[in-house]
């Protein structure tokens, strides 16, 4: 596989212009990790645990809702794509050309779950005042079963066309039969039931909220618990080929209440004006690479970090062991969805990111990063292709297999404190033919970049040491733009997986931690 990497080993030096004796010591800026770049914003790029970027996949939009909330999406016998939306309750139909059109709109204001009906149709479930509709082909609806709970989570059909029914408030889950007569299954004693899932075996696997456990109940109603988090919520189960089950559980606190970024030291006592201050900036270690790396045989990215976490992806195999693969303290997982090779998909919120998973251990890359705040859903299409669905705003994306032609890192803003003068910017690079990197900064006096700050510069062009041309300010950013031409994009090979070692063993837990 031929790579080639961007090394920017870039050291902005700003100078103080003031006597020796007020001299002050530089600080430094060091980006060369994932969790260090994952503070920054991607486009079309992918970041591994290395803290190398690439080129990620090609992002298209296929569907805009109009609705801000898109909670769920399946896909139905024919290849089209029904989602569930909210704050109106409708369910939208996208077929194969990417034509979307109201399919089914219910009296509730939200659809969070859809199961595709036995012989065609479908059987939505609404909030609240949670109601399930069993929708026929044209899109007409008729009350299925009305259990009287406020919430519809999660449908699931079984193998004989029963439907079974998380609910909330009082975490029940229901059996109905075809004929659309239901009666409690099991009462998990939870606050909300959320998400249903069949075994190998055919046996009913639930998720639940307040406490975040994973159950497994036989054909009699008789539960066993797989697994007691220590989260609040199991948000998605999915099993693979294999029987293995992977489970998204996020934490009870508020969207964003938990983050990794060290908040900036108190600004110090503002300086004469005629002082200007010094800060010095090293971005060192990023690397660029034409395509993802293979797996490595390090500690898993998440993992090492401290702090609470938003969410975590355990996986159980068949016979209970069971491991946690993934966490973060900052992106909270909505759903899980398998690839060919073997890789896990993790679509999170609230920042709207795609990460893979994949290598022994597993590895987190960030692979895609959407235009929205969350990734409600995934589905996987046919081809191979994956179908996302978004909330604020509400859309269907649809991520190629072919990479980007171009993509950019924006970093995250840098704090001097108070107006600063930039130096000169430096960096190494060893790109291969038909490649481009450009490298560009901009400054302002707001702590968000807006329109009060200066233009991106034009691409410096001497490694070996620009000025930079931003004009003095408090505030500090940098961007890196990638692009290959197409002969170069043709001349890359294509990792099968076949070569990949196989996963170990999870060690059995005891302690649900």
């Amino acid at each position: 596989m031929r790579r080639y990497r961007l090394v920017l080993a870039t050291v902005l030096f700003i100078g103080l212009s003031v006597a020796a004796t007020r001299a002050a010591l530089p600080t430094f800026w060091q980006v060369s990790t994932e969790n260090d770049f994952l503070r920054g914003d991607v486009e079309n790029l992918a970041i591994d645990s290395f803290g190398r970027l690439m080129l990620g996949p090609t992002a298209t939009q296929v569907y805009d809702s109009a609705a801000p909330f898109l909670w769920t999406a399946v896909t139905g016998p024919d290849g089209s794509v029904y989602t569930g939306s909210g704050n109106e309750g409708i369910v939208y139909r996208i077929d194969p050309s990417g034509r979307g059109s109201m399919f089914f709109d219910a009296e509730e204001l939200e659809v969070h779950a859809i199961a595709v009906a036995p012989g065609g149709g479908l059987y939505v479930g609404t909030s609240p005042d949670g109601k399930i509709y069993k929708v026929d082909a044209t899109g007409k609806g008729t009350v299925f079963f009305d259990p009287g709970d406020r919430y519809i989570w999660s449908l699931a059909v079984d193998r004989t066309g029963n439907v079974f029914a998380a609910t909330g408030d009082k975490g029940i889950i229901y059996k109905i039969t075809p004929d659309g007569k239901g009666t409690p299954f099991y009462e998990t004693k939870a606050t909300h039931a959320m998400t249903l899932a069949f075994d190998r075996e055919g046996r009913l696997l639930a998720g639940t909220e307040s406490p975040g456990r994973v159950f497994r109940i036989d054909a009699t109603g008789k539960a066993f618990v797989l697994l007691d988090s220590s989260y609040n919520e199991v948000r998605a189960l999915r099993v693979d080929a294999d029987g293995n089950i992977y489970v998204a559980a996020v934490s009870g606190k508020p969207p964003g209440a938990s983050s990794d970024r060290t908040p900036p030291p108190s600004a110090p006592e503002p300086p004469p004006q005629s002082l200007t201050p010094n800060v010095t900036t090293e971005i060192t270690v990023v690397a660029v690479a034409d395509s993802a790396p293979g797996p490595v045989q390090t500690s898993g990215g998440g993992s090492a970090r401290s702090g609470p976490t938003s969410g975590a992806i355990f996986r159980i195999l068949p016979d209970g062991a069971w491991d946690q693969i993934w966490e973060s303290r900052e992106d909270v997982p909505y759903d899980v969805a398998f690839e060919p090779g073997g890789s896990i998909l993790v679509a999170t919120g609230n920042k709207g990111k795609i990460y893979r998973l994949s290598g022994d251990p597993y590895q987190p890359t960030l692979i895609a990063r959407a235009n929205a705040q969350q990734i409600t859903s995934i589905v996987t299409e046919r081809e191979g292709r994956v179908l996302v669905a978004t909330s604020n705003p509400g859309k269907l994306i649809r991520l190629g297999s072919a990479r980007a032609d171009r993509g950019t890192y924006t970093s995250d803003v840098r704090d001097a404190q108070t107006v600063a003068l930039w130096g000169t910017i430096k960096w190494q690079e060893s790109t291969a033919p038909g490649t481009r990197v450009e490298i560009s900064t901009r400054s302002g006096n707001t702590r968000t970049p807006d329109e009060t700050w200066s233009d991106w510069s034009s691409p410096y062009s001497a490694q070996e040491g620009s000025p930079i041309s931003s004009p003095r300010a408090r505030y500090l950013q940098w961007r890196a733009t990638h692009s290959e031409s197409y002969a170069s994009r043709a001349s890359a090979s294509i990792d099968s997986g076949s070569n990949r070692p196989a996963r170990r063993r999870p060690v059995p837990s005891t302690n649900g931690s």
